[in-house]
């Protein structure tokens, strides 16, 4: 594809910076003038989820991989980007193929997305944009509503289950988040909330095991946190059926 379009980068001023905004109008222009070219923002677009949401909606041509990590990040970008323009993406080596699957899954119905998008999600409309054929177009996004509530008392094990990832993702001993995370899960309730957060601690409790039988391995844990981080943040789903 040709573009009389000069990037922003071209543009410096010997090494000066190319601020954002340029970085993003540049963009904007790209997909807006050439509707036919498929842009993909990697990382589920996490720099410009605040506000892309609008801008997505009037540009089929621009898709979010889901290689991320963060549930609030996936919550954001399931309820307020069309499912059309997700398109499935492993984030290894922070997750496992099969932890990142289950992200993709538990997160997307959380918010409600029904069979057909999630096939698309899961490879369908990325096999068509492979084989140059149009997108599917399968609806508008759900919708920040789609969410649900707020739950503080899940709100906080995410919290610390977030902090705990981001230490062992740099090789620092994840331990006493963990414990806070353990501890926030410990709220005395024996309604869905309580019962949901006996399973993230038990994925805790997991990730702690891991932790003592590979001590000098920092990332051991990881898998069960983002498993408990992404149950505990997508509490109106209840607790997986799976035992532990």
């Amino acid at each position: 594809m040709s573009t009389s379009l000069t990037t922003p980068f071209e543009r410096g001023n010997q090494n000066q910076t190319t601020t954002w905004s340029e970085c993003i109008a540049w963009y904007d222009a790209l997909a807006r003038r050439y509707p036919g070219a498929r842009l993909i923002l990697a990382h589920a677009g996490i720099s410009d989820l605040g506000w892309i949401a609008r801008d997505a909606a009037e540009l089929p041509n621009l898709f979010f991989d889901t290689a991320w990590w963060l549930v609030s990040d996936h919550l954001q970008l399931y309820a307020t980007i069309p499912p059309g323009q997700i398109l499935y993406a492993s984030d290894m080596p922070y997750g496992p193929g099969l932890t990142t699957a289950f992200i993709f899954l538990r997160v997307a119905r959380a918010v409600g997305l029904g069979g057909d998008a999630m096939r698309a999600i899961a490879g369908g409309q990325l096999d068509r944009i492979m084989a140059g054929d149009d997108p599917l177009d399968l609806g508008p996004a759900p919708g920040r509503a789609s969410v649900g509530p707020r739950v503080i008392d899940a709100e906080r094990v995410v919290a610390y289950c977030a902090t705990a990832l981001q230490l062992s993702f740099r090789g620092i001993d994840p331990t006493e988040s963990i414990a806070l995370a353990r501890l926030a899960c410990r709220t005395g309730l024996d309604d869905d909330t309580g019962l949901l957060l006996t399973y993230v601690d038990r994925l805790l409790e997991i990730a702690l095991e891991n932790l003592r039988d590979e001590p000098e391995a920092p990332r051991a844990p990881t898998p069960a946190l983002l498993l408990a981080l992404t149950v505990a943040g997508t509490p109106t789903a209840g607790p997986p059926s799976v035992d532990l």
